[in-house]
């Protein structure tokens, strides 16, 4: 079984970028940097460790945060396919999480994350908004059993989440 990790380069010190796309997601990724917990790493082979090691792993909050940056902006890229896979992320992420905890958390990346999340999230997942949309991209670009599993009420329910951060 093959594991993959996405590694981010830490960029705390570079400056912010100006565009608004942009500088959500730099702001999440520091979220993600600053709030990242170590986590032990073992490889298991036929009932023996053969590597260890520890790795920061991003928190739920971070993620949300990752994933609801880079929805509009994989939207307009030459990426359009993983906006499939980030809904479906998101659906997963959110369901059973405490609401208030989470939004606190993207709330100490900074009022200007708080916001473009929460905005995010209503927008794409709110019935009032996207919702067809959104679940129309998940139907044409996730292509997993759990994803087909997934109904217009629980994308809905990432909505109560944006409805959460912005009060």
């Amino acid at each position: 079984t093959t594991v993959l990790i996405d590694v981010m380069a830490d960029t705390s010190d570079v400056p912010l970028p100006t565009g608004p796309s942009d500088r959500a997601f730099a702001l999440a990724r520091r979220m993600a940097l600053a709030t990242s917990e170590p986590t032990d790493l073992v490889v298991i082979e036929d009932d023996r460790v053969v590597a260890e090691t520890s790795a920061p792993i991003a928190t739920t909050a971070s993620l949300i945060a990752l994933k609801a940056v880079a929805i509009p902006r994989r939207s307009r890229s030459n990426s359009p396919e993983k906006v499939g896979s980030d809904i479906h992320d998101l659906v997963r992420l959110t369901q059973g999480c405490n609401f208030g905890i989470v939004a606190d958390a993207i709330g100490e990346g900074g009022e200007e994350l708080r916001e473009r999340v929460g905005s995010t999230l209503l927008k794409w997942f709110s019935p009032e908004q996207d919702l067809r949309y959104t679940f129309a991209r998940l139907r044409r670009l996730a292509r997993s059993i759990d994803a087909e599993s997934i109904t217009e009420d629980d994308l809905a329910v990432v909505a109560d989440l944006g409805q959460t951060m912005l009060g």
